[in-house]
C-alpha cells in the first residue's frame, strides 16, 4: 500500500510538525507543502491523499477551491484539520462536507494517524477500482453521474473538452464518458493512446 501523503500547512507551526513527526514514526511518507496553489502542482508523482491544516480561512481561500475542484474531479482523497469555526465556514467552499476524514482542534495526534492509516486503506481500494472519465459541461449533471457510478468504480470528472485532453495526457482511464453536448472532437487514435484496454469504435 502506497503511504505517502501530502500534507498542506504551515511547516513553521508547531502543530504541523508534531502531526508531520507522529505520521513519520507510523511509517508514512509525508510530503510537506505550503497553503498555495503553485507550491502543490509543483509537487511531481503527486500521491492522492491530501491532508489540510487550516489555519487562516481567509488567506487559504484559493488553495481550497482548487483542493475542492480536485476532490470533486475524483483525483484526490482529502481530510482536513481545523476548529469548529473553520469547518462551518468550510461548507461553504466544499458543501457536502466532501473529505474522507475531519479533525477538530485540539486533536490528539495519535488518533489522527490512526485515522489517516484508515483513509489511505480506503484511497488504496478506491485506486483499485475500474477508471472512468465522466466529460460534460453541465456541473448538475457530472456530480448525478458521480453519485450513480462512485460506489463501484473510480470516477474522474472534468467539464470541457479540453480539460479531458489535458487530463488524459497523464492519466490513464478503462472508459470515458463523453456527453454529446460537450463540443470538442478528438482524434480516435489519440483516444486509443489514452484508454489502452479498450476497444473503441470508429467514428461515423
Amino acid at each position: 500500500m502506497d503511504k505517502r501523503i501530502v500534507f498542506v500547512g504551515d511547516n513553521k507551526s508547531f502543530m504541523v510538525n508534531s502531526i508531520v513527526k507522529e505520521l513519520t514514526e507510523r511509517g508514512f511518507d509525508v510530503i510537506q507543502t505550503d497553503t498555495t496553489v503553485d507550491s502543490i502542482e509543483k509537487i511531481e508523482d503527486r500521491p492522492p491523499v491530501f491532508l489540510l491544516y487550516i489555519d487562516d480561512m481567509d488567506d487559504m481561500r484559493d488553495v481550497l477551491v482548487y483542493l475542492n475542484d480536485k476532490t470533486v474531479e475524483g483525483e484526490i482523497s482529502l481530510s482536513v484539520i481545523g476548529s469548529k469555526d473553520d469547518m462551518d465556514t468550510l461548507e461553504e467552499i466544499i458543501p457536502g462536507r466532501r473529505y474522507a476524514a475531519s479533525f477538530i482542534r485540539p486533536i490528539n495526534v495519535k488518533e489522527l494517524a490512526t485515522k489517516m492509516e484508515q483513509v489511505l486503506k480506503d484511497e488504496d481500494v478506491r485506486q483499485q477500482k475500474k477508471r472512468i472519465l465522466v466529460v460534460d459541461d453541465d456541473g448538475t449533471m457530472l456530480r448525478t453521474i458521480k453519485s450513480w457510478l462512485d460506489e463501484d468504480y473510480h470516477v474522474f470528472m472534468v467539464n470541457s473538452g479540453m480539460a479531458a485532453i489535458t487530463f488524459l495526457a497523464t492519466n490513464q482511464v478503462d472508459l470515458i464518458l463523453w456527453i454529446m453536448k460537450c463540443r470538442l472532437q478528438l482524434d480516435h487514435r489519440y483516444l486509443r493512446c489514452c484508454v489502452p484496454r479498450r476497444r473503441l469504435p470508429k467514428y461515423q
